[in-house]
């Protein structure tokens, strides 16, 4: 797979030691990934467009996953405080 590398990826990874964490990867679905100048030095317009949309397509694909991980997360602990409760 020659998916771009992203700190989204990072962050999901990360996730599973600190889960809080993944709110910041969910939200980069709701943010534009903007290159920096230095990043399309020597670049033309096509192979920065290209290698842009790859990138964004990796980090959204992350992101949709910290989505999942948290609303896993949140659903199991969830259920373990019903169950707690309601064994009582």
């Amino acid at each position: 797979d020659d998916e771009p590398a992203t700190r989204v990826k990072s962050i999901f990874l990360y996730g599973f030691l600190f889960p809080p964490i993944w709110l910041v990867g969910i939200f980069i679905l709701c943010t534009q990934l903007r290159p920096t100048p230095e990043w399309e030095a020597g670049k033309t317009p096509e192979e920065c467009s290209r290698l842009l949309l790859e990138a964004r397509k990796a980090e959204v694909k992350w992101a949709r996953r910290c989505l999942w991980a948290l609303s896993a997360l949140l659903v199991i602990a969830g259920l373990i405080v019903m169950v707690v409760l309601l064994v009582e």
